[in-house]
């Protein structure tokens, strides 16, 4: 709840560019995973991998919602345009909203990227491939509990966090450590599932329009990890003895562009039904070439072929294709980190 004598201001400049932003990517997501869930409970093929991409969607929602938000209460304007200054009600709710956008992120994030790290599963036969992807999960999974549980217990009572009352929190240096180390750790994992899916496609047999295509879905995957290294010159704004909100509003702009995509490019090869196999005749062996990307869930993870249901011989699109046509179906996203820190009228909070 909003405290008394706060109004919503006008967003200018950033706080309009953050907005603008976070509605569009919002909406571009939706239609995305709208179509996923449709493709994959069509199939059959509704999995694990499916089912935390949509947990990761609904809280990213809420991450986007809650930026969305925070620009009519400060974030991305400058402390001299904000009614009452560092020290108003304003500016106090703009720290709250600051908050919540820090538990969202790391939240919705780790399950989009362990959603990813699945599906790149399904299809990884090579041991150090496979090994490499169940450590990001859960090197995801315990650094986002670790800095959940420090943004949360930092101070004390959690309004002070924002500036709304009196009280304690832990020292800097604290924050400033699990910042680092943190950060490290998720640009390591970002980059590792942006690259290692290129690395599972170099040698794959399939046709070089196919795998431009692929190459191109990979492609938003990167620009996600390019996000995350884009964070890391705007770090400095934690530490900011003024336009505390300007300086975050940079970094909470990358972290939509970051999230969202990883999102969409994570969905993408699901999608593929829809562009090729709704779009002919109905012959069993059209339809299964066109779901090679959509139906994951039934790859073999034991053996180096795949096989065909119903004629025991393979699809042309897969014939004579051993352990490398596995990659062909990758599709590739980052996922998150970013380092989270002090405000001027708070204790200090990092992610």
């Amino acid at each position: 709840m909003a405290p008394a004598g706060w109004h919503p201001i006008q967003p200018m400049g950033l706080a309009a560019a953050i907005l603008g932003v976070a509605i569009s990517f919002s909406i571009l997501c939706t239609i995305v995973m709208v179509l996923r869930v449709y493709v994959r409970v069509r199939m059959g093929n509704f999995g694990l991998e499916d089912g935390l991409m949509c947990i990761g969607y609904v809280i990213n929602m809420a991450h986007n919602a809650v930026i969305s938000y925070g620009t009519f209460t400060g974030i991305g304007t400058h402390d001299a345009d904000i009614p009452g200054g560092p020290t108003g009600v304003i500016y106090m709710e703009g720290g709250k909203s600051v908050f919540l956008w820090q538990i969202f992120f790391l939240s919705g994030f780790v399950f989009i990227k362990c959603s990813i790290c699945l599906t790149l599963l399904r299809i990884a036969v090579i041991k150090w491939h496979r090994t490499t992807f169940w450590t990001l999960i859960i090197i995801s999974v315990l650094s986002t509990l670790v800095v959940d549980i420090y943004i949360l217990l930092q101070c004390r009572p959690i309004e002070r966090t924002w500036g709304e009352k009196e009280g304690t929190c832990l020292p800097s240096v604290i924050t400033v450590a699990i910042t680092f180390i943190i950060s490290a750790l998720n640009l390591i994992t970002d980059v590792t599932t942006a690259l290692l899916p290129f690395l599972m496609l170099k040698k794959a047999q399939m046709a070089r329009r196919k795998k431009l295509t692929v190459i191109g879905i990979l492609s938003l995957g990167v620009l996600a990890s390019i996000a995350t290294i884009a964070r890391l010159p705007f770090g400095t704004a934690y530490f900011a003895p003024k336009d505390y909100l300007v300086g975050l509003g940079d970094i909470i702009l990358w972290t939509v562009v970051e999230c969202d995509l990883a999102l969409i490019a994570g969905s993408l090869p699901m999608l593929a039904p829809l562009f090729r196999g709704f779009s002919k005749d109905t012959k069993g062996d059209s339809y299964k070439r066109s779901t090679e990307l959509a139906s994951m869930g039934h790859t073999s993870r034991k053996g180096y072929t795949r096989q065909e249901d119903d004629n025991d011989h393979k699809s042309e699109s897969m014939r004579g294709i051993m352990v490398k046509q596995d990659h062909v179906l990758i599709h590739e996203d980052n996922v998150d980190g970013q380092e989270l820190s002090t405000p001027s009228y708070s204790a200090r909070t990092y992610v």
